[in-house]
């Protein structure tokens, strides 16, 4: 009978905050664990139970024709634990699992560490036990099934996987709460969600910019336009934002902002007018005409990551087919059942 192995962690303490996460090495990831990423956490690392330095030891590869495993990689101290580590004498835990509803929506963590700095704050919603470990401190989080997502294609992938019941009931990690899924996924057809968030960026601090994944409508850019220090990209669509002290009309103009847009990648993202989610944090700059004022809800890219080309109407039908009768035709797909909201 095989048996389940407890997956290496370490402390990782951020060199510039001074924060703690919990790294992990493995797969599943376990409540409140992040992804060990050696670009970014490689020498910053520390016991669980003691202050002494750790690092990364390699898997070990399996011998040829043989059907042994080769050891996972683990995490292990650089000369030695403190004499008093709590680690030798840990026994493993006897505690059963928590049992995940699958009638309740996704727990979706955001780890974009590899964005910016900006990204990294660990979530309130969890805590460091007596253990050491990093656990949910909102009951209702720790029974629903997680999700880890790191990019705008990540996100998509997630929708499309998703159980669409469950979808629209999902909440997001990020920084120091769990958000609701119509708080970050901000689309067309959906004008509540963008006035509710354009409002909540103009109150927010510069460090509490809220996190977005937003619909753009974008017109085709030429390359010479990524030569810039940066790239101002508007929606060819706005979304109507009632009136301005004046009484004159005032709407939403979804944009983003290219930061060295040399990038390859990015630059054919736009090459081509067409709709695209964008990822990353919301800030609003608001320009007054003579007779319109404007909220422009930009989201500063410089990650072909944070971005991703979308159909909705696709995105819908592939949502939608999965509640659709048995035997339906794809056609009749976007009228039966859910869709993707």
């Amino acid at each position: 009978m095989s048996t389940k192995k407890t997956p290496s962690v370490a402390r990782f303490v951020d060199p510039h905050s001074g924060e703690e996460q919990t790294v992990q090495l493995g797969l599943p990831l376990q409540d409140g664990n992040i992804r060990y990423e050696g670009s970014h956490h490689k020498g910053h690392l520390k016991c669980q139970f003691c202050n002494a330095a750790v690092r990364e030891q390699r898997s070990e590869i399996s011998l040829a024709g043989s059907s042994a495993k080769g050891r996972g990689a683990f995490f292990t101290p650089e000369k030695q634990h403190d004499a008093d580590c709590a680690l030798k004498k840990q026994t493993p835990s006897k505690k059963p699992r928590t049992k995940i509803d699958h009638t309740k929506g996704y727990r979706v963590h955001v780890d974009t560490s590899q964005f910016s700095e900006l990204f990294n704050v660990q979530s309130g919603v969890y805590d460091v036990t007596k253990g050491g470990r990093i656990a949910s401190v909102d009951p209702d989080l720790k029974n629903r099934e997680s999700y880890r997502v790191k990019s705008a294609a990540d996100f998509i992938a997630f929708i499309e996987k998703a159980d669409p019941k469950r979808l629209n009931d999902s909440v997001i990690i990020f920084r120091n709460k769990a958000w609701k899924w119509e708080e970050v996924c901000i689309r067309y057809g959906k004008e509540a969600r963008f006035k509710e968030v354009v409002e909540r960026a103009k109150k927010a601090d510069p460090s509490e910019m809220p996190l977005v994944l937003m619909q753009v409508d974008h017109p085709s850019m030429r390359w010479g336009e990524f030569k810039k220090p940066f790239t101002t990209i508007r929606s060819e669509e706005f979304i109507p934002h009632g009136r301005d002290d004046r009484g004159f009309k005032r709407r939403i103009i979804p944009t983003i902002e290219v930061v060295n847009g040399s990038t390859y990648g990015l630059a054919m993202t736009f090459s081509k007018a067409g709709s695209v989610f964008v990822m990353g944090l919301l800030k609003v700059e608001t320009w007054t005409g003579d007779y319109i004022t404007e909220d422009q809800a930009i989201v500063r890219v410089d990650r072909a990551a944070q971005v991703a080309n979308v159909n909705i109407a696709n995105l819908s039908k592939t949502v939608t087919a999965k509640t659709a009768p048995k035997g339906a035709a794809n056609d009749d797909a976007p009228q039966l059942g859910l869709k993707f909201s």
